[in-house]
Order: structure tokens, then sequence, then C-alpha cells
């Protein structure tokens, strides 16, 4: 395999991985309108995290998303993230929900 392409996979994987913990970050900012997140929902938040990131990354790989070249994207590539996301969000609700009954979540 090219080392350029093998390096570009795991650089786009090392980006999605580090948009999770933003994009919940961002939504736990956002449910308490831009003000300061409460400390108790701090903890939540990490624990999340802690389940969150591992399903997310574990799903975008099984889902195979970084097999191609972006470059060339379209819309069954669109489709693919789109459930990909979708598999992870509710993983990681179910999870959730067993280990923390989504408490302060």
């Amino acid at each position: 395999m090219n080392v350029w392409l093998w390096r570009s996979r795991w650089m786009a994987f090392l980006h999605d991985a580090l948009w999770v913990p933003l994009a919940l970050l961002l939504a736990f900012w956002l449910r308490f309108n831009l003000g300061e997140i409460p400390h108790i929902h701090i903890v939540a938040m990490y624990s999340m995290l802690v389940i969150c990131l591992p399903v997310q990354m574990v799903v975008f790989w099984f889902f195979d998303l970084y097999r191609g070249i972006w470059r060339f994207a379209s819309i069954p590539d669109l489709l693919r993230i789109m459930r990909a996301v979708g598999v992870g969000v509710l993983l990681s609700l179910i999870i959730l929900f067993v280990w923390l009954r989504l408490q302060n979540i």
C-alpha cells in the first residue's frame, strides 16, 4: 500500500477522532445557551466521551469511511457517512442508557 495513502487514512481517522469530543462539547454548550456548563454536566460529558469516542471510531472504520480518495466523493459516500453517524449515535445511546441510565445527560 502506498505510504501517502496509509498516512492520509490515519490523518482522516485522527481528524474524525478530534471532532467527536468537539461536537459533544458544542452540544453541551448549546444546551446551556452558550453559557457556563455546570460541573455535574461536565462530569456527564466526560462519561459520554468515554463511550461515544470509541463507538464512533469503530463504526466509522466498520463502515469503511477511510478507504477512498475524498477528491472523488459522491452521493453514495455521503449516504455511507450519514449511516455511520446514525449507527454510531444509536449504539452510543443504547450503551449510555444501559451504563448510566442517561443521568445528567
